[in-house]
């Protein structure tokens, strides 16, 4: 992060389940939302202008926000 491509992003949670995985642009707008098991590695924003994005993992009440920047 920042990247020009893609970004990859391997989530992981304490009891192995699946975890939620949502982005969406600065503004707030969501793009795109997924369910990902824990450990597996997820490929994305090849399609995505430059910009800021924000991916939201969740699982239960457990929420991680990052922030990516798209060059």
């Amino acid at each position: 992060n920042p990247s020009r491509e893609n970004f990859n992003l391997r989530p992981v949670s304490s009891d192995g389940g699946l975890l939620e995985m949502t982005l969406s642009d600065v503004t707030g707008k969501q793009l795109s939302k997924q369910s990902v098991g824990s450990g597996q590695t997820i490929s994305f924003g090849d399609g995505l202008a430059p910009g800021i994005y924000v991916v939201q993992v969740r699982q239960g009440e457990h929420t991680k926000t990052l922030k990516l920047l798209k060059q």
